[in-house]
């Protein structure tokens, strides 16, 4: 077969209805040599079911997610999955007539410059009839026939998107080139790839109707796609538009860029990186052409920067007639596409229509509670009467005991009463007997002690256990649940009211628990290669918690905006969470369950003795800490400054203690290794302790220690709360920006140390006065406050 395999990749979810003709459209392709990827996000109909009917034909694969992850997410895992030279899309409710692909290879095999080809497309609802009548606007806005990379880009920068998903081919280079589908756009995600696509290539177009794209138009229909029109979908769109239009020209090369816009240039001779900057902030006021405004918020965003420069400003106001006073003017203008929505004819009709529907449902709903109300009233009304009941006969059981207790029978049989309460599993002795047992049953019992799971990744780090010990503390009326790997028996058997349970029984734990807190500081670290799996398991806690809390932790490094973003959907869905420094909180603005309070392990009760000339030094080991954030790199200079500052307080006559928080991060290894350069002289001025079971064995060395030279983020917080003087090692972001809160100049980072001079560092210290920290340890207060609500009330 001479025909080069075509990859073609399907998402699904919950389209048992139309996916098997979707599926029977593409295994009766007149091209042959295709591989269908179906893969499945999280259906709970049963297209499964459909799918494996196919599964006969060896080109039929399915690959199942887990849970819904939505269209983006599902989609890049499908690209993930792509090997085939070309690579085609179909939505699961649309329909590919016999000779689309064999028509768009026929049309590409002469246009090696072309990155991607599309078709036009017929209309049919979720019956599979024709309804062109029903969308008469969108064959002309959906059939357009450019031929340039030119005017592929103008149309979509000026009007909107043209192109359909369940028609496009493109080469599986050009999407590795691409990258995934943006998770932050639901209704427009397609429309960003093509925009990112025509950027670097141009667009093909087979002007022949070679795909079906369905629509669902019935009122009573329940399998509807993400394109169907409703208020909330339409609001959506025009909010993702707008922000797509807000990057338009972000990546794009200058000459692309010059040979699409330069007609609409305010000085067609602008050519200085300056000068296009401007251009590209005048192009970005620009409306789309059938809007109602005059500017928009993405122009004015970047004229304010360009302002915000004395170069570029000077420029706007020489080269454009753009002075400051203009700008003001500018501002008054009406941005935001709520009034376009009003005011575009084109959505008049679906918006009423919209409104109409969501009335009907809101009306429906209200009809619904109100039946449900008066059910719960006569519900009430019947307990209401068994309460009273129940209260009468307590009352008569009462008085009849009362009169049983003053008889001689009573006296006599008492013997056999504490017998046989003994024989029965009783407390042996009599104090009201069987009987009172029985009145005891009747009494309202008292209130359940909350159980709360807390989600951990402990390695038996201290300040982690200290974390899940402040946790334990400040509820003693609550029952925490820890599911943690073997090697922690006996290291928080003091602990009441925590209860340790193997890793298998987290999802259950999770939903039956009455809440579950994410607890440990540097657990929001993301990179793209980690992303999916930690947001899967950030996803699940929102997802299954009945109620789901964060506390204590700081966000990033992160690797792009996409992960933010997906992280601001998330985090709105859980019912409080507390970073411990404000750059973290900061990256939230509006969710008012997001807040900053400083480090819980501030208010940990800290001993404080007098203080002699000791020190304490935290080191870590830096090996294996590879990947995107990596720091192994700074090994030997780390090393090289550690001995240099150990030694400077020796010089200066201070006892060293050096310890280790975490033995199975290598801590005690970068212990042994700095022991063994110093000399027999040097090593009798220092001593090592290790935290394994009991905290007090490494907390005892802060007490009377005079200052601290911390690595370890914690060994920084504990040297302040027992009143230390601290020499922050800065090896990673959450030490930088809990600095930053504490507007502490005395710091050196990991790329500073090559040329760092250990000794005046050490003096520095040495002359500097301790933090206070009674304000800080009142400050994480702050942390529990959601969970107060809970666990408090």
């Amino acid at each position: 077969m001479n025909e080069p395999r075509i990859d073609v990749l399907m998402v699904n979810c919950n389209h048992e209805s139309t996916l098997a003709e979707s599926i029977a459209s593409v295994l009766g392709q007149t091209w042959k040599n295709l591989r269908l990827i179906v893969v499945d996000d999280g259906s709970t109909d049963g297209s499964c079911a459909v799918v494996e009917s196919f599964m006969d034909d060896p080109r039929v694969e399915l690959h199942r997610l887990p849970e819904n992850r939505h269209i983006c997410a599902a989609t890049n895992y499908g690209f993930s999955l792509v090997r085939a030279e070309w690579l085609a899309r179909i939505d699961s409710d649309d329909v590919w007539y016999p000779e689309r692909l064999e028509r768009q290879m026929a049309a590409l095999a002469a246009r090696p410059d072309v990155g991607a080809c599309f078709s036009w497309c017929d209309f049919i609802d979720e019956g599979g009839r024709d309804v062109r009548d029903l969308a008469a606007d969108l064959p002309e806005a959906l059939e357009p026939a450019y031929a340039t990379q030119r005017e592929w880009l103008r149309h979509f920068y000026y009007r909107c998107n043209c192109l359909i998903h369940s028609s496009v081919l493109m080469r599986t280079s050009v999407m590795r080139e691409t990258g995934g589908f943006e998770l932050a756009y639901r209704q427009l995600h397609d429309f960003d790839y093509w925009v990112r696509i025509a950027k670097r290539r141009n667009i093909l177009m087979v002007p022949e109707r070679l795909v079906a794209m369905r629509k669902f138009v019935g009122d009573g229909a329940t399998n509807e796609n993400a394109s169907r029109a409703n208020l909330r979908n339409i609001t959506r769109t025009f909010n993702e538009y707008l922000d797509i239009r807000a990057h338009f020209f972000d990546d794009m090369p200058e000459e692309v860029f010059l040979e699409a816009f330069r007609e609409d240039f305010v000085r067609p001779d602008s050519s200085s990186p300056d000068e296009l900057a401007c251009e590209r902030a005048l192009l970005l006021c620009r409306p789309q052409d059938d809007w109602d405004v005059s500017v928009t918020p993405a122009g004015l965003r970047a004229l304010k920067a360009l302002l915000a420069n004395d170069r570029t400003r000077r420029l706007l106001e020489t080269r454009y007639d753009l002075t400051v006073q203009r700008f003001y003017e500018m501002a008054t203008e009406h941005l935001y596409n709520d009034l376009v929505v009003k005011s575009d004819t084109r959505f008049q009709v679906e918006l009423v229509g919209a409104l109409r529907a969501e009335g009907d449902q809101l009306r429906a709903a209200v009809d619904a509670l109100n039946a449900e109300i008066e059910s719960l009233r006569g519900h009430v009304r019947a307990l209401e009467d068994l309460v009273s009941r129940r209260d009468g006969e307590l009352s008569s059981l009462r008085a009849e005991m009362d009169g049983m207790r003053g008889s001689s029978s009573w006296r006599v049989t008492r013997p056999l009463r504490a017998l046989g309460s003994i024989l029965h599993g009783g407390r042996g002795r009599d104090s009201g007997g069987a009987e009172g047992d029985a009145v005891s049953a009747l009494a309202p019992a008292g209130p359940a002690r909350p159980r709360v799971l807390v989600q951990a990744h402990l390695s038996g780090n201290l300040g982690d256990d200290l974390f899940v010990r402040a946790l334990c503390e400040r509820y003693p009326g609550a029952d925490f649940l820890l599911c943690v790997d073997g090697g922690y028996e006996g290291r928080f058997s003091d602990i009441a009211n925590l209860e340790l349970h193997p890793v298998e029984e987290f999802g259950t734990l999770v939903s039956t628990a009455d809440a579950a807190v994410h607890i440990s500081g540097s657990c929001f670290i993301r990179d793209r290669e980690n992303f999916d799996a930690f947001f899967a398991a950030d996803s699940f806690l929102a997802d299954h918690a009945r109620r789901s809390y964060v506390i204590g932790a700081n966000f990033g490094p992160y690797e792009d905006e996409g992960i933010l973003e997906a992280y601001r959907e998330l985090f709105a869905r859980y019912d409080g969470i507390v970073f411990r420094d404000r750059y973290s909180a900061g990256l939230f603005p509006g969710l008012a369950n997001v807040a900053y309070a400083p480090d819980v392990l501030f208010g940990y009760p800290a001993t404080v003795r007098e203080k002699r000339r000791s020190a304490v030094v935290c080191p870590i080991s830096l090996e294996g800490r590879d990947g995107t954030f990596g720091i192994s790199g700074y090994a030997a200079a780390y090393r090289s400054f550690s001995l240099a500052a150990i030694r400077a307080l020796v010089a200066r006559g201070y006892e060293v203690t050096l310890a280790s928080f975490n033995e199975s991060q290598g801590d005690e290894r970068a212990i042994e290794a700095l022991l063994a350069e110093l000399t027999e002289r040097e090593r009798e001025r220092v001593t090592c302790v290790r935290y394994r079971t009991r905290p007090e064995e490494v907390l005892s060395a802060f007490e009377d220690a005079e200052c601290v030279v911390a690595t370890r983020f914690h060994a920084m917080v504990l040297g302040i709360a027992h009143g230390c003087r601290v020499l922050p090692i800065v090896y990673d972001q959450k030490t930088e920006k809990v600095l930053e809160d504490l507007a502490r100049p005395l710091a050196v980072r990991l790329d500073e140390l090559a040329s760092a001079d250990a000794g005046a560092l050490v003096e520095r210290l040495l002359a500097s006065d301790p933090i206070d920290a009674a304000p800080l340890a009142a400050g994480a207060e702050g942390q529990f406050q959601f969970l107060d609500r809970l666990l408090r009330r």
